[in-house]
């Protein structure tokens, strides 16, 4: 190999500055309140100069997001695809167990409290959380189950209304606790058992008789 050629690779495995912007904004933005952090402390933290970051990022709300978006797609837990297809009681308990382990992410509850911390003075900061976060399963939800009150499967007479319950059915024995900080992350089983009761207590209320 080449010293050219070597060169090229060790370029191609570095991150992008504006991954090492994203990183370094993450890291900050977990660790101090939405308002206190600058451009200026992002681009120290990344190394790279203000103008850098400008280049790649208009102001810190749009980092913001970049950093939302990078969470969501980094996230550990399930994954949901494209392909919902199978019995609903299958597709149901993917989707809850996906976006479980989202909602429960340590990160994600250390930027929801930074959300909610800055959001009075920073609406935008609701706006981009929504976006980039809840309302996003919401509105994979909603499509599902719009799919699926269009195939005579299940009562559907609002699917969002609906996509909201199931997410609040799923998250409600963890959510409020793990933002108070008075619990620890639910187990495996835990989450399990809440997630097949969730599925259950939702698909009982929506079956067509």
């Amino acid at each position: 190999m080449t010293a050219q050629n070597a060169q090229t690779e060790i370029a191609a495995a570095s991150p992008s500055k504006q991954e090492l912007i994203v990183s370094a904004a993450c890291k900050l933005f977990l660790t101090a309140s939405y308002d206190v952090i600058s451009m200026d402390a992002i681009a120290a933290e990344a190394g790279v100069s203000k103008a850098t970051v400008y280049s790649h990022f208009q102001n810190k709300e749009a980092l913001f997001a970049g950093v939302m978006h990078k969470m969501c797609e980094e996230s550990s837990g399930p994954q949901v695809s494209d392909d919902l297809a199978g019995p609903p009681e299958a597709v149901l308990r993917t989707i809850g167990l996906a976006i479980t382990h989202k909602l429960m992410e340590p990160e994600i509850i250390s930027l929801f409290r930074t959300v909610i911390a800055g959001v009075t003075q920073f609406p935008e900061l609701g706006r981009t959380y929504w976006q980039e976060g809840p309302g996003r399963a919401r509105e994979l939800l909603a499509t599902y189950l719009t799919d699926l009150a269009q195939q005579e499967e299940l009562a559907m007479p609002d699917p969002h209304l609906a996509a909201m319950q199931f997410i609040g059915l799923i998250s409600g024995p963890f959510l409020l606790p793990l933002l108070l900080g008075v619990r620890d992350a639910p187990t495996q089983s835990e989450v399990d058992r809440a997630v097949d009761s969730a599925v259950a207590i939702f698909l009982a209320n929506l079956r067509l008789k």
